[in-house]
């Protein structure tokens, strides 16, 4: 299974340059969540952006989730919050919190969705507008092969996606609602390779298929503004030392899924940041502010590259617990 919180790399940074959302005035995010490993347990946190223009944050909330909490993911609109966790009786789920336009209210209580008492760890990874309310599309332990493996809830009801020996995680919804992006460690042949490359589900007919393929690892998948795919890649130097970037794909996958595909033919991909050790999970902003996970000064924090700038910014403070996993709260366009 992939590596989630690898413990420790160097960084340095490129440059970055992400497109505006189309027709559509780009707002920056309304705030930022985040889960903190404090060697105990993990914790999530919300603080809110109160100056936009320099995304400045504001004080930190212990969001009300049990602990361990994983994997938040917030709705379109930023007003319903997703994560895995545990109930008081100590059994794993998916659970919602619900967001006022200021933030997460005082007495704010998480709402059980639904029991996922057989999954280990579910990640609530891509969520969409759904025929009961949410379509909530995660990845979990599959007990019956001991890999990784996709789901979706809607209408109170958990389907299995995908089964069988190779592992597919964290998946992310194409914008045109009808295709899972993932990271899979498939050798091709229904078999489990040694490297993790990004592959497709085709939501109308359950069809697998490799999206990209370069060497080494890929993961952590995430849509930018524009409709383009960014990941976290790893290789190797000639040195055998493990390099990691980040990359962004050539072109939007809604143009790459319009063409009449060859068979075979996958995505091209170009750097996006450059770093000596390791950069993980990448969350661009409609505005084109970009997050990611990182390892500097001897701990994990959130950092950020603002629009328009080439440098990285660590956003919280080096005397904290790591941080492993961060994501946006999105403003909605029409606000």
């Amino acid at each position: 299974m992939t590596e989630r919180h690898p413990q420790s790399f160097l960084i340095t940074i490129a440059a970055v340059l992400l497109v505006f959302l189309a027709g559509c005035k780009p707002l920056p995010p309304r705030g930022l969540v985040y889960i903190v490993d404090d060697g105990l347990s993990t914790k999530a946190f919300y603080r809110p952006v109160v100056d936009p223009e320099g995304y400045v944050l504001g004080a930190a909330v212990e969001l009300p989730f049990a602990h361990p909490v994983d994997l938040p993911a917030f709705t379109p609109e930023g007003d319903e919050l997703w994560a895995w966790s545990v109930s008081p009786e100590g059994a794993p789920g998916l659970f919602s919190l619900e967001f006022a336009a200021e933030g997460p209210a005082d007495d704010a209580e998480p709402s059980l969705r639904v029991d996922l008492t057989p999954y280990p760890a579910p990640g609530a990874s891509a969520i969409q507008p759904g025929s009961g309310g949410r379509r909530v599309f995660f990845d979990a332990l599959d007990p019956a092969s001991d890999s990784w493996q996709l789901f979706v809830y809607e209408d109170g009801e958990v389907t299995q996606l995908t089964d069988g020996a190779p592992s597919r995680e964290i998946p992310v919804l194409t914008a045109d609602g009808a295709r899972l992006a993932f990271s899979t460690n498939d050798d091709g042949s229904g078999g489990r390779g040694d490297d993790y490359d990004l592959w497709y589900y085709d939501l109308a007919d359950g069809d697998l298929h490799p999206l990209l393929e370069t060497p080494g690892e890929q993961g952590s998948p995430h849509l930018a503004a524009d409709g383009r795919l960014l990941f976290n890649s790893r290789a190797v130097t000639s040195g055998d030392e493990p390099f990691y970037n980040l990359r962004i794909t050539t072109e939007p996958l809604a143009e790459f899924f319009a063409k009449s595909l060859a068979e075979g033919e996958l995505l091209e991909t170009e750097k996006l940041l450059d770093f000596p050790g390791l950069a993980i999970f990448p969350r661009p902003a409609a505005d084109g502010a970009l997050l990611f996970c990182g390892y500097a000064d001897e701990s994990w924090s959130a950092y950020l590259v603002a629009p328009g700038q080439s440098e990285a910014r660590r956003l919280l403070p080096p005397d904290g617990p790591d941080v492993i996993y961060a994501c946006w709260r999105p403003t909605p366009p029409e606000e």
